[in-house]
């Protein structure tokens, strides 16, 4: 069997296995209407988190997951950046190579509605960005 003789492509397969089990258990977990930011990259990264004039700061390790980030409108900044990015609490954001992306976003309306898919997206607007518009 070849899965047998190469240990990569059994390891890759398990990868690719964990990481579509990790999505839809973040896709069902949306209904409760908080934010998640799940870290996609292979390095920690250190999130702050503003909401209500209240500042907390989290630790993601590689594929970790925070949920119930924010149950109301907040923003977000990851270390070493200068920008702070504005999200909604049912929001789930993505951090890949040292940026965030905005997967799903909320809407009011509807619900949640999908947005393009991860290689035609932009980071996530600045604070900066919101406030000159």
């Amino acid at each position: 069997m070849l899965s047998s003789r190469h240990p990569a492509i059994r390891l890759a397969i398990l990868l690719i296995a964990c990481t579509a089990f990790m999505l839809l258990y973040i896709l069902l977990a949306k209904a409760e209407a908080t934010a998640i930011i799940v870290n996609l990259d292979q390095k920690t990264h250190k999130v702050s988190v503003e909401e209500n004039n209240t500042k907390r700061e989290f630790l993601l390790q590689p594929n970790q997951e925070l949920t119930g980030v924010c149950s109301s409108d907040c923003w977000i900044q990851l270390e070493g950046e200068t920008e702070t990015h504005a999200i909604m609490a049912a929001d789930l954001i993505t951090i890949e190579e040292g940026q965030l992306f905005l997967q799903e976003q909320a809407n009011s309306d509807v619900g949640t509605q999908d947005v393009e898919p991860l290689e035609d997206q932009e980071p996530l607007f600045s604070r900066e960005e919101i406030e000159t518009r």
